[in-house]
């Protein structure tokens, strides 16, 4: 599951992906969302495993 928060803990986008064993790549257009400058986070969970990556838009 891929989720999209912004720095209060807003879910703003949440994306359910079959992943298959081994190396996946995911691409997710993030211009179509509207997003406002700031900090978010990305947050990936597979298997009961937790990763999570800031996200600093500027533009």
């Amino acid at each position: 599951m891929f989720f999209n928060k912004e720095i209060k803990g807003k879910l703003i986008l949440y994306n359910n992906f079959n992943a298959n064993v081994g190396k996946n790549v995911f691409v997710i257009d993030l211009r179509n969302n509207k997003l406002t400058k700031g900090v978010y986070f990305i947050e990936l969970t597979m298997n009961n495993q937790l990763a999570t990556q800031k996200l600093v838009l500027t533009e």
